[in-house]
């Protein structure tokens, strides 16, 4: 069953949508949080096939637009102001499911990060969350990505030396593009020194402490073929205390071989929703598996 709820935040209206199992007493719901700009459908319609994907599984699902999104009311706040909106689409589910025990949050890009910087503060309601390639850009971020995911691997490319030996690579082309990208590595490594006073108010350090103090396992779904998600599996596990959660198992990451930002390829989409749905089933002690109630598919 899918329901329309409205409810509000703010003095705002915000409406979303309530995927119900039919046929089982619901103990776990996914709350999903949309990347912006983007509505409760998000790109490729892929909330909307996420959620009837859980719900074939007997998860409640809920996928809303927060303040200033999609049907909701107020103006675009932005993933960093998302907090009272996420709140408030906890109450509902709370309210609408009252056997619910263990709430998880999905959420892609920059709606995961929005996620991370609430989660601190519900500890009590929020069981764990699944985050897809959360969003942590700097200029210095991006062009170590860059540096280390694209030209590194493309020297290990059939394609790339075939270019080289049949002189269709432009070698003056390479250089450019790779000197210009250590520059950024070196003037974003310039800046950040010198607003080192300011350093922990920076996004990628704010994202960490907020992850930090959560203390709920996290899966974080990362696609092979993203810089986003890339430049934060960089970030997080390169830091002291990220390192001994992840050897502790409350942070893991799940690949999403060949897969873009989205997971815009019916592939890579497949894959996300095998991955989610086998990380909540590892969340908690009694680790349940789960059937499908009917045939269940990404449906399009």
């Amino acid at each position: 069953m899918e329901k329309t709820i409205q409810f509000s935040a703010n003095n705002k209206s915000l409406f979303g949508i309530l995927h119900l199992p039919d046929s089982r007493e619901i103990h776990r719901a996914v709350l999903m949080v949309i990347g912006g700009p983007q509505t409760r459908i998000a790109s490729h319609r892929m909330y909307v096939q996420l959620a009837r994907f859980l719900c074939d599984y007997g998860l409640a699902v809920f996928r809303f637009d927060y303040e200033g999104m999609g049907d909701s009311h107020g103006d675009f706040v932005g993933f960093e102001y998302a907090g009272e909106s996420i709140r408030a689409a906890i109450d509902v589910l709370y309210r609408e499911i009252p056997s619910l025990k263990d709430l998880i949050l999905w959420s892609l890009c920059d709606g995961a990060s929005a996620s991370i910087f609430y989660a601190p503060a519900d500890r009590e309601r929020i069981t764990a969350m699944i985050l897809a390639n959360p969003y942590v850009h700097t200029e210095e971020g991006e062009a170590q990505a860059i540096l280390k995911h694209y030209y590194i691997r493309r020297l290990f490319e059939k394609s790339f030396w075939q270019k080289v030996f049949s002189l269709q690579f432009s070698v003056k082309e390479f250089i450019s593009s790779f000197s210009g990208l250590i520059s950024r590595t070196v003037r974003g490594k310039k800046e950040r020194i010198a607003g080192q006073a300011n350093q922990n108010e920076s996004l990628p350090n704010r994202v960490l402490h907020s992850i930090f103090m959560v203390k709920k396992p996290i899966a974080f779904l990362i696609s092979t073929n993203d810089l986003t998600g890339l430049e934060f599996r960089d970030l997080l596990q390169n830091r002291p205390e990220s390192k001994k959660m992840l050897a502790g198992g409350q942070l893991c990451f799940r690949y999403i071989k060949d897969a873009d930002h989205t997971f815009s390829s019916s592939r890579s989409k497949e894959l996300a929703f095998k991955e989610t749905l086998s990380a909540i089933s590892q969340f908690g002690t009694k680790r349940p598996v789960y059937e499908p109630l009917t045939n269940a598919t990404i449906a399009e």
